[in-house]
């Protein structure tokens, strides 16, 4: 009968888990990153769609840094500039990288 582990099942057992953790922290540190991204996209489009809203209903430009969304997409990286009357968005995606031109009530993306 035994009492106790011996050294190599202790020792084996410290090697399968550190294989898993080795494969998992990766994948923890993906999926962290892709948090932050969406969550830089989606502050992006409704700072977007807030200044657009804005310059909509006041029929002028609305400060960048009044607008929380703008400045959390700020904070993480974007580049949102007013240039006349566009909109004028950078360092953030593909799909939100662009002009977006609002002239009276006509929004073009």
């Amino acid at each position: 009968m035994r009492n106790a582990f011996t050294m190599v099942e202790l020792i084996f057992v410290i090697v399968i888990i550190g294989i898993l953790v080795s494969i998992a922290i990766p994948k923890l540190v993906a999926t962290r990153d892709d948090a932050k991204h969406s969550a830089l996209m989606a502050n992006t489009k409704i700072c977007i769609n807030d200044l657009i809203s804005g310059y909509k209903g006041l029929g002028n430009t609305v400060l960048i840094n009044d607008n929380p969304a703008c400045v959390t997409a700020i904070t993480a990286g974007a580049s949102i500039k007013y240039i006349d009357d566009t909109i004028q968005v950078s360092n953030v995606d593909k799909s939100l990288n662009g002009n977006y031109i609002f002239k009276g009530t006509k929004v073009s993306y």
